[in-house]
């Protein structure tokens, strides 16, 4: 039974994918980007030229080439801004470096293409999730299939409006979407089984939430709390001092980014 089980979980999460692989085949094809895209594709566009360019300046200084990447000028709107030192980078430089390595692909093509696999992709994140707290197969395929189904109406959530070319084109929160359950996930059993490789793994995904998009990590974060909560009353002082450790571990790894960010915020329009 429990095998008839794992088949029907594991059938149920490659339906999905196939066919959101399917439904969204169009998208790698778009020529031009509306809406917010256009905005997402400028950074990926301009770090890549800074790419070349802290190649030739730091040649094999590893330091000086990331703090360029991390911090460069955007001179495509208004008289320009730094903007990656506020903003979410890590998306622009996985897709830059990525690409490098398939160079018969124009940028803007393979930008395209990273969007469809991660939209198509995200019943698998769900399904891992639901497997790590331990929910049987066939609950794990029913979220899977569930998935791609959330929906809001032009509220910018993790909905498919928000990432398709003729919706929102808010592609960099892709990044921190695909990640997000599995930093819940991996957070709840931290709680729940109090194992360091649990931690480990809730540190790593929330980390890379909030590199993806600074906002989704937030919502990430406060998840933290009723995750945490969520205990018998004698555990609350145990799960307590486990939310302090995991939420200043998290947020350590982010300090290069997010400190930097609240101490020259007067220069930021909020």
């Amino acid at each position: 039974m429990k095998n008839i089980e794992k088949i029907i979980g594991i059938g149920m999460l490659l339906f999905a994918v196939g066919f959101n692989l399917w439904l969204y085949r169009l998208e790698p094809t778009s020529l031009i980007d509306p809406n917010d895209n256009a905005f997402q594709f400028a950074l990926v566009d301009r770090t890549n030229q800074i790419w070349d360019f802290a190649g030739g300046k730091c040649s094999i200084n590893i330091l000086c080439f990331t703090s360029y990447l991390v911090d460069h000028w955007v001179p495509n709107w208004a008289q320009g801004y730094n903007l990656p030192f506020y903003y979410s980078h890590v998306p622009q430089i996985l897709i830059v470096a990525s690409w490098r390595l398939l160079p018969s692909l124009s940028l803007f093509t393979y930008y395209h293409w990273v969007i469809y696999f991660l939209m198509s992709l995200f019943p698998l994140s769900v399904f891992l999730a639901l497997r790590v707290i331990k929910l049987p197969w066939l609950a794990a395929g029913i979220g899977a299939l569930l998935a791609s189904q959330i929906s809001t109406d032009g509220l910018y959530g993790l909905d498919p409006p928000s990432f398709l070319f003729r919706g929102w084109g808010l592609s960099s929160q892709l990044f921190a979407m695909i990640w997000l359950p599995l930093a819940i996930a991996y957070s709840w059993r931290y709680f729940t089984e109090h194992e360091t490789r649990d931690m480990r793994h809730a540190t790593f995904f929330l980390v890379a939430t909030t590199m993806g998009h600074l906002g989704i990590g937030f919502i990430a974060m406060l998840s933290l709390i009723p995750l945490a909560l969520a205990h018998p009353l004698k555990r609350f002082k145990e799960n307590f001092l486990r939310l302090t450790v995991l939420s200043l571990t998290s947020l350590f790894f982010l300090s290069y980014w997010i400190i930097p960010i609240f101490l020259t915020n007067d220069y930021h329009n909020v």
